[in-house]
């Protein structure tokens, strides 16, 4: 007696998260790939209706906007809690200006408005200076084999240049500011400065 309902028990939870899937399959062509929100390397392929899990191999993520596993750093990793029937805003790892917007086990992607960061503590944008986020000065979702240059938070006469996720503090020459736009010191009056 105990046993049969252990069984119906277990059935009924394994079967909640596939019905949350099976609604996002449903009505979509066979072989359509849709991102697994509890694991960045996951992805269900759904046919007739249906989803079966995949799973990207290596350190591949699953880029659902291009139906392909992809380098880590052309994903934005959105997790989402399963059982929230109320919309969340969760963070997502190593972004202060991206957040995902969660509601029954699935995320889409949402950005702060210009100047504004996500607070990962309040869960919400707020202004820089008061936003609690620590992504580092390295952007994600580049190459890291790839040189890139990223403006310094605190001071316009600085930036750094990233390789390898790590970033080297640069200074532009006397008079000069580092220009976000072009990536290279400019004279001040071709650059907007916050700080």
């Amino acid at each position: 007696m105990n046993r049969s309902w252990l069984l119906t028990v277990l059935g009924v939870v394994l079967t909640v998260p596939s019905v949350v899937l099976a609604n996002r399959c449903a009505g979509q062509p066979d072989g359509l790939f849709i991102a697994d929100f509890t694991d960045c390397q996951a992805f269900f392929t759904c046919f007739r209706g249906e989803p079966f899990p995949g799973r990207c191999t290596f350190d591949y993520l699953f880029n659902e906007a291009a139906q392909i596993c992809d380098f880590k750093w052309n994903v934005k990793c959105l997790i989402c809690p399963q059982d929230s029937d109320v919309p969340t805003l969760e963070p997502i790892e190593g972004e202060c200006s991206y957040y995902a917007l969660c509601f029954q086990g699935v995320g889409s992607l949402r950005q702060c408005a210009d100047g504004l960061l996500f607070d990962t503590v309040a869960g919400q944008c707020d202004l820089p200076e008061i936003a609690n986020c620590d992504a580092g000065v390295c952007p994600t979702n580049v190459d890291p084999n790839v040189p890139v240059s990223v403006p310094h938070p605190d001071d316009c006469s600085k930036y750094y240049v990233c390789l390898r996720n790590e970033g080297t503090e640069m200074q532009c020459a006397p008079t000069l500011l580092f220009n976000p736009e072009t990536n290279l010191c400019d004279l001040e009056e071709n650059v907007e400065c916050y700080h």
